[in-house]
C-alpha cells in the first residue's frame, strides 16, 4: 500500500487517467462526425432513389403509343398517309408600349395659368 501513497505513482496514475479520458473524448467526437456523415449519405441516397423513381415514371410515360406518335410527329416531322402538316413559325409577342405620363400641375398652378 505504500506504492499508492507515493506521489510519483499518483502522478503517473493521474496522467494515465487523463490520457484515457482524452482518448475516449476524441473517440466520441469521431463517432459523432461519422454519424453525421452517415446521415448525409442516407439523405443523398434517398434523393437519388427519388430521382430514379421520377426517371422511371418518365420512361414508362415515354414508352406509350401516344408519346411515340407525338415524338414521330413533332421531332421527326413525319405524317400519316393523306395528312398535311402545317408548321407555324414562332412569333414573338409585340412589345407593350406604355403611354408617357403627362406632367400634372397642382391646382394652384392651374388657377394661376387661367388667371394670367
Amino acid at each position: 500500500m505504500n506504492i499508492i501513497k507515493n506521489p510519483v505513482v499518483l502522478l503517473i496514475i493521474s496522467l494515465v487517467m487523463v490520457m484515457m479520458i482524452l482518448g475516449i473524448r476524441s473517440s466520441v467526437k469521431k463517432v459523432e462526425r461519422d454519424n453525421l456523415a452517415v446521415a448525409e449519405a442516407q439523405d443523398y441516397l434517398q434523393q437519388l432513389n427519388q430521382d430514379i423513381a421520377d426517371l422511371e415514371v418518365k420512361i414508362t410515360e415515354a414508352d406509350t403509343p401516344l408519346a411515340r406518335e407525338r415524338r414521330i410527329r413533332d421531332e421527326l416531322r413525319l405524317q400519316k398517309e393523306g395528312e398535311q402538316i402545317i408548321i407555324l413559325p414562332k412569333i414573338s409577342p409585340a412589345p407593350i408600349v406604355y403611354p408617357t405620363p403627362t406632367p400634372t400641375l397642382k391646382p394652384i398652378q392651374e388657377w394661376w395659368k387661367i388667371l394670367q
